[in-house]
């Protein structure tokens, strides 16, 4: 049977990698148009909620209005340049460095990259806690959705056992 405790090295590539995925599956259906992934299925708006929509704001200039859709929308651009600038320069030491690693395992070690995007994982959960009040269900970005797998499903259920 194997051995089911994490090594260390497993749990800190885990609690590097785990935010940047976490930030990268809000960011990514988005792209390509599908819409948050995780309101459509559960219905409830996810911490990064209007991210996208204030980012389109932002960059058309309406600030006031992209800080309504979401206030982190401030941090975005400068911390996505911040990491851009860590995975140059962890690239730089990567080319210098002859351990044989990937460039991928070596990129996990950068500390301020994982720092950041645990901080911003964190900070995204405690903006969603403070807005969720004041937006959800009504108000656009926290708006609720009715038409969610989870809520159709549950209706679906229901109706089963009603008959």
């Amino acid at each position: 049977m194997p051995d089911m405790n994490m090594t260390a090295k497993t749990r800190r590539f885990m609690l590097r990698i785990v935010p940047l995925a976490v930030i990268a599956l809000g960011a990514l259906p988005t792209v390509f148009g599908l819409g948050c992934f995780w309101r459509e299925i559960t219905g409830m708006p996810c911490p990064t909620c209007g991210m996208s929509r204030a980012a389109a704001l932002f960059l058309s200039g309406r600030f006031t209005e992209a800080f309504a859709m979401h206030p982190l929308i401030f941090l975005l651009f400068p911390l996505v340049l911040f990491w851009f600038a860590i995975v140059l320069l962890e690239y730089r030491r990567y080319r210098r460095a002859e351990d044989g690693s990937s460039f991928f395992a070596h990129l996990s070690g950068s500390v301020w990259l994982t720092r950041t995007a645990i901080g911003m994982v964190a900070l995204a959960f405690a903006v969603y806690l403070i807005r969720l009040p004041f937006y959800f269900p009504e108000n656009d970005p926290l708006s609720w959705n009715e038409r969610a797998w989870l809520p159709t499903l549950i209706r679906l259920i229901g109706a089963f056992f009603r008959v």
